[in-house]
């Protein structure tokens, strides 16, 4: 199988949320469709292989659309005009190349990930259909060197798995390392019922817009290094039936099986609503957006869009150091239509949440299309109350 041509033909054209039936075309003869609408296919059984492989097969627009490929020997690209859909065919790419070789294992290609997990969320309820398989493993992160320990800063993986599966690419020459900073793909579904849940690298950058490009020297690396990995000599330890939270956490959750956050700013309660676990930890100090590192850039920051804005609006809020900031009418969230918006990820208001930096790139990374001018603006929007505060 030739990485380089599978994949240009998965990208030939974007397949947004609904659509992803017309990629069945591409998988191999026998799969089979769960009663959530997923497409799966086993090579041998749970004796031979305890490892889930996941991609999913929706892309981050709202239109189907052909793809034109610019390219050279290492990177693919669109004309500008669309997005490649690197994210995630690099990773379906990969799982067929895997079944190419016959690795063992049983394969998922899970539909709406891009708006919530929807398909990985349902299959994930059906927890006999995974009994006995100890991890899975998405195909599904940008870059080409993480192996992801964490994701929206819950661990989804052990340190001594991540580090066992980085030995593993290590044999391939392929120079990997633990990543905490992932944000949520199909694979973090799974944490309360598998022990190991990772997302690994694919070589995409810049996903979710129309500069999206993809390193295809380094998938081409990444499928058959995933070939040679011993799956089954991975090292196994997380308990999944405990919560582990990064230790300066968020001041907000907003999806509706992952929790939210209450308390002061300097101890933060998080509740699981599948289990209904709390976990409490202590923060050093208030979480710090990357645009507010500190209080006198937070303060230059903030006078500099006051600027900006001033002419184009006459609306006010008070900054948290005691300024007014002026809000442009079209970045008020007052869109009915934007408000009742179809995403099934977004569950709480987002107005009424204090959101952090973190989860603003799960919002960002899961339910907006940044080459749409209203989900752009309303990014624009959110960053600009949190960082204001609550009004």
């Amino acid at each position: 199988m030739d990485v380089r041509k599978t994949f240009l033909k998965l990208t030939s054209r974007t397949y947004p949320y609904g659509y992803e039936e017309d990629l069945a075309k591409f998988l191999p003869k026998g799969y089979q469709v769960d009663k959530h609408g997923n497409y799966f296919f086993q090579i041998g059984s749970i004796k031979d292989s305890d490892t889930i492989f996941a991609c999913h097969l929706d892309t981050a627009c709202k239109a189907q659309v052909d793809v034109v490929h610019f390219m050279d020997s290492k990177y693919i690209r669109t004309d500008g005009k669309s997005i490649l859909g690197a994210d995630d065919k690099a990773g379906m790419t990969i799982l067929l190349f895997l079944i190419y070789k016959n690795i063992p294992g049983l394969y998922y290609f899970f539909h709406g990930e891009e708006v919530g997990c929807i398909g990985s969320k349902a299959a994930s309820e059906d927890k006999e259909i995974f009994s006995g398989y100890n991890k899975i493993i998405s195909f599904d992160r940008k870059d080409t060197s993480s192996i992801i320990t964490h994701q929206s800063s819950r661990r989804c993986c052990s340190d001594d798995f991540a580090d066992s599966l980085i030995s593993e690419y290590a044999k391939q020459g392929l120079k990997m390392k633990k990543d905490d900073s992932g944000v949520y793909t199909d694979s973090a579904e799974f944490t309360e019922i598998l022990p190991e849940c990772t997302n690994i690298s694919v070589g995409y950058y810049r996903e979710h817009t129309h500069q999206e490009y993809q390193d295809i020297q380094f998938l081409e690396k990444i499928a058959i290094a995933s070939s040679l990995v011993n799956w089954n000599n991975l090292s196994i330890k997380r308990d999944p039936s405990k919560v582990e939270w990064l230790s300066y956490g968020n001041k907000s959750r907003f999806y509706e099986d992952y929790g939210y956050c209450t308390g002061s700013p300097y101890y933060a309660a998080f509740q699981d609503r599948r289990s209904g676990r709390w976990h409490q930890e202590k923060k050093k100090k208030t979480f710090v957006h990357p645009f507010q590192t500190s209080n006198k850039n937070s303060k230059h920051y903030l006078n500099n869009l006051d600027n900006e804005i001033e002419r184009i609006s006459d609306g006010s809020f008070k900054t948290k150091e005691g300024g007014t900031i002026l809000i442009p009418e079209e970045y008020r969230y007052n869109n009915e239509s934007h408000k009742t918006k179809y995403y099934e990820g977004m569950k709480h208001s987002l107005l009424n949440d204090n959101l952090s930096a973190r989860d603003l790139s799960i919002i960002e990374d899961q339910c907006l299309d940044l080459n749409d001018k209203n989900d752009a603006d309303f990014l624009r929007y959110l960053k600009t109350v949190s960082l204001i505060g609550s009004y």
